[in-house]
């Protein structure tokens, strides 16, 4: 299985930080946030990575290069614009999978470049198979329902119903921002624009009545994205191993 790193974004709600540093850059304990994930990939068996980059991706391929150095194979796709989450992804698939013959490989892992997590890659992949899900989703439980998509599932685990933030003052199941993608789902993402995982393809997969399914689990995960969740992560990694 390959993982398609998105990493295109501005990180504006991190500036300054972010002004001449891409967010998967940002150190946690003097450490880049994306070698946790190549570490975490690694653990898995998960040795060729493709980063989707945008905003200073130069910078990224400077500071990770071919991936030899960290025991991986990575590549890069560029986009001229930017894409939001679902349109990277399309881009990934039509700049690099398609070129280089490799459309076939049946299905991806996906990951937002500002995730920090050391969840079970297995279980998230057993579960996905045994469904035949076309897009599996891992969920973590939280109370911020304001920052991230609130999910509803079947005792199967089948979505129901995918509302992208809300004001839900309770502990619910939120889109941690990491997938298995399989190949044909890949069609349904338009071409050249902007496209939304959170806020179009999820919902429209599902309006379509496609197996979309979501894996819960209780590893540790955050995201980076606002400076508070950036500090906290700044912690974590002092007192847990990843």
């Amino acid at each position: 299985m390959r993982a398609i790193i998105l990493a295109g974004g501005e990180g504006l709600r991190l500036r300054p930080l972010t002004d001449r540093i891409p967010k998967v850059l940002l150190p946690l304990n003097n450490k880049p946030i994306c070698l946790y994930q190549i570490d975490w990939l690694k653990r898995y068996q998960i040795e060729e990575i493709v980063f989707a980059v945008g905003y200073l991706g130069n910078k990224i391929e400077e500071e990770l290069g071919d991936g030899s150095k960290f025991g991986v194979k990575i590549s890069y796709v560029k986009e001229d614009t930017p894409l939001d989450t679902a349109g990277a992804l399309r881009n990934a698939f039509d700049s690099f999978y398609i070129t280089e013959n490799r459309f076939k490989d049946q299905y991806s892992l996906v990951l937002n470049g500002d995730i920090l997590t050391d969840i079970d890659i297995s279980g998230l992949l057993d579960f996905h198979l045994k469904r035949n899900s076309l897009v599996t989703i891992l969920l973590v439980k939280s109370f911020d329902s304001s920052s991230y998509g609130v999910v509803s599932c079947s005792s199967e685990g089948r979505v129901k119903r995918f509302n992208e933030k809300s004001k839900i003052k309770e502990r619910v199941l939120i889109n941690a921002g990491i997938y298995i993608v399989q190949t044909e789902a890949i069609e349904y993402i338009p071409k050249g624009r902007r496209y939304s995982f959170e806020r179009e393809f999820i919902p429209e997969l599902i309006e379509r009545h496609l197996p979309i399914y979501g894996y819960q689990t209780s590893g540790y995960w955050i995201d980076i994205g606002t400076p508070e969740r950036y500090f906290q992560a700044q912690e974590d990694v002092l007192r847990i191993k990843l």
